[in-house]
């Protein structure tokens, strides 16, 4: 606005009214809005890296307990194979040759495998490819003995699905009997294509003691397990490989069945990374379904394994040397997977050398926090809303007020205003606005009584001009009528 240019009364209030209140107030209003959300935000963060702090601490510890639990389920079947291993290596030893369930009953299949056919405690299977001699057939009927501890360790211990013994010569001693033993395995079951046996010949097991296998398709129609095995020697000759079977379906229910807090799921892997069992909900996690069951179309021959899908390392999106080192770390570490925050703990496991990963969702414990947090934030935006809502009122409230603050100043001013152009034309003054404002309320009565006062002196000066006025004329007419009578001669 230039310096010339005029503004009105209402308007000068108005923005004074403006300037002088409501701005310091709003000012300080958002002042206070931002120091609320930001000690909201602060107290917040603080509290989450707390409890984030805790949460790894205590998950750490629960994986580190969970990790001992399982490895004390492995050593007892580590242990449960150590005892089979001394009975099996007795037997091989001597000439024991008893009889627990009695005389067993021997037929050759249809397609040549030589089989145990009466179904009591275990059954036996010869490949076809083995020419069943004296020394096959009584080995055949005198490892009978051995069923009572095979059937013991089965039927004592329930992570353990199957106890067994394979031979140099591909003879198969099971429990629990397994009903049609030659059409399950075939005509011919070569022991040495198996990890089951290979993994505990002298060329990978030279220390002879305990070997877990990786997870791999039972050739017995168990579906996907792992074994632990020890070899049975006689002297420095390798008799057979004995084994106790944990099914992927048994550990899961048996072994790695503890229910972690925080929505956690857990797995345990080898050491190249392969899946050997894993909760239901760390299959959501991984997006994998874990291979519990298994249908039949053919008979397996050879080692199958899981896929490399299976691979941990390669499953999630971090590179493979980065999770392995945050794997083998044994530190809780915070990595994405699939766009969902996690906890990651590994723990190691003593008696195979594997580890039990687990991950916790974030959003599980933080949730109080983040729901605290919205609460707080909620309550923000309704002061926001309010404070808005109460300063359109307040405007509106303002502009009225400064309107009739005007107006009581300005309608009296406007009042001596007209009063003042009338001044000298009407002397009728009676229109003047009476004030509550003492200085305009005295200005009026001084103008009222300058009006009044002049009014006076302007009559009394308009009488006395016109008295001297008829005064003058008198005057004239006397003199003029003296000229005429000095004329007229009238005396």
């Amino acid at each position: 606005m230039s310096a010339n240019q005029s503004i009105k009364l209402q308007s000068l209030v108005y923005r004074d009214f403006l300037r002088s209140s409501l701005i310091p107030l709003l000012v300080m209003e958002v002042l206070l809005l931002v120091l609320y959300f930001g000690i909201n935000l602060y107290i917040s963060d603080k509290n989450r890296t707390i409890l984030v702090s805790e949460a790894k601490q205590s998950l750490s510890e629960i994986a580190t307990n969970e990790a001992l639990r399982i490895n004390q389920h492995l050593m007892e079947v580590t242990r449960s194979a150590k005892i089979m291993q001394l009975d099996h290596e007795l037997f091989f030893n001597s000439e024991r040759c008893f009889l627990p369930n009695g005389k067993p009953v021997f037929d050759t299949h249809p397609n040549g495998a030589f089989y145990k056919i009466n179904p009591v405690r275990t059954s036996v299977y010869y490949s076809s490819s083995t020419d069943i001699g004296e020394r096959e057939s009584t080995k055949a009927i005198c490892s009978e003995s051995l069923d009572p501890l095979l059937k013991a360790i089965v039927d004592t211990n329930p992570s353990v699905t199957q106890a067994y013994l394979n031979t140099w010569d591909d003879m198969n001693r099971l429990y629990p009997f397994m009903p049609d033993a030659p059409a399950q395995y075939g005509p011919a079951l070569e022991m040495e294509n198996f990890n089951f046996y290979y993994d505990a010949d002298q060329r990978h097991n030279p220390s002879r003691g305990n070997v877990w296998t990786e997870v791999y398709l039972d050739p017995a129609g168990q579906g996907w397990m792992l074994s632990n095995l020890v070899p049975i020697y006689r002297g420095n000759f390798l008799e057979g490989v004995s084994g106790l079977d944990v099914t992927v379906e048994s550990f899961v229910e048996n072994i790695l069945n503890h229910q972690f807090p925080w929505d956690s799921s857990a797995l345990v892997i080898d050491e190249k990374g392969t899946i050997l069992a894993m909760q239901e909900k760390a299959e959501d996690l991984l997006g994998l379904q874990e291979l519990k069951h298994h249908t039949y179309e053919s008979n397996v021959t050879d080692t199958v394994t899981k896929s490399d899908q299976f691979n941990l390392f390669q499953r999630l999106s971090l590179p493979e040397d980065e999770f392995r080192s945050l794997i083998i770390a044994n530190v809780t570490q915070e990595v994405w997977v699939n766009g969902i925050h996690y906890i990651v703990d590994s723990k190691l496991i003593p008696e195979t050398g594997w580890r039990i990963i687990t991950f916790s969702n974030m959003k599980s414990f933080l949730t109080p926090i983040s729901e605290l947090k919205s609460l707080s934030d909620h309550l923000g935006y309704l002061a926001i809303l309010a404070m808005v809502i109460f300063y359109v009122i307040f405007f509106m409230f303002l502009h009225w007020k400064s309107k009739r603050f005007a107006l009581d100043i300005a309608t009296p001013i406007e009042a001596l205003t007209d009063a003042t152009n009338k001044l000298g034309k009407h002397w009728d003054i009676d229109n003047l606005v009476d004030s509550k404002v003492d200085e305009i309320k005295r200005l009026s009565q001084n103008f009222h009584g300058m009006s009044t006062e002049l009014k006076s002196r302007t009559e009394e000066l308009v009488e006395s001009t016109i008295k001297i006025r008829l005064q003058v004329k008198e005057k004239e007419l006397l003199a003029k009528l003296a000229r005429t009578d000095s004329l007229t001669g009238i005396p």
